[in-house]
């Protein structure tokens, strides 16, 4: 202690604990942002990616499908989300588009795939 009663070592050692407590504290943050904000932010471009690809599908393959409608999510984890394709007057066309934003590579849509369960199991 100094001769005003301040105490320069320990202050410094309350300002040094309190930055790594300040920095924690703002990491929780970010972490809850992400968490509670980035997953409707990514399902939305997602949604945003699948419907480009879905409409350059439709051009190519049916030229008088255009209306496109996208989910944003891939729901049973294989890659794909699910898009519909249709004329607006009954004719529709399922279809499975890429689900990414980061990369060009392989995208594109496909045929929606038929699937079958077997009843009963397997005997």
């Amino acid at each position: 202690m100094n001769a005003t009663g301040y105490d320069l070592a320990s202050s410094l050692r309350r300002q040094a604990f309190s930055i790594p407590a300040v920095l924690a504290v703002l990491c929780i943050l970010a972490a809850l942002a992400v968490a509670i904000v980035g997953d409707p932010l990514w399902a939305r471009a997602v949604r945003r990616r699948a419907t480009v690809d879905a409409r350059a599908y439709a051009g190519q393959m049916h030229p008088g499908l255009t209306r496109v409608v996208c989910q944003g999510d891939d729901s049973d984890g294989d890659g794909y989300v699910t898009c519909t394709v249709g004329d607006g007057a009954g004719r529709t066309e399922g279809v499975e588009c890429r689900a990414t934003v980061w990369t060009d590579y392989d995208r594109g849509c496909r045929p929606m795939r038929a699937m079958v369960r077997a009843m009963g199991g397997a005997r």
